[in-house]
């Protein structure tokens, strides 16, 4: 599942019930909560509760502030999300994964 901008919904959870994947916004650290629902866009953590709720097996971080696009800023955001969702990682630049069934 891959969502775009966005506040917490319902619709998501649903769509992304038991997705192994859910790319999901993660724009802002809850430092900057209030400035994340003025612009209709989720903190890191409110992704992870998200995914949480979902019972996906991993989370993508994606969409974040210029103000986290360092490497320091970004574990900011992943570690954050953490606290909810162990199994988080932040996209980078030609991120490739794979998802879907393996027959091990």
């Amino acid at each position: 599942m891959y969502t775009g901008d966005t506040r917490p919904c319902e619709s998501v959870i649903k769509a992304s019930k038991n997705a192994d994947l859910l790319i999901h916004e993660g724009t802002l650290s809850e430092d900057t909560k209030e400035y994340a629902i003025g612009y209709m866009h989720l903190t890191a953590l409110e992704a992870a509760e998200v995914a949480k709720e979902a019972l996906v097996r991993r989370l993508v971080l994606t969409h974040l502030s210029a103000r986290y696009s360092d490497l320091e800023g970004a574990r900011k955001l992943r570690d954050e999300a953490r606290q909810v969702f162990e199994n988080t990682e932040v996209a980078s630049d030609l991120m490739t994964t794979e998802v879907g069934y393996r027959d091990e």
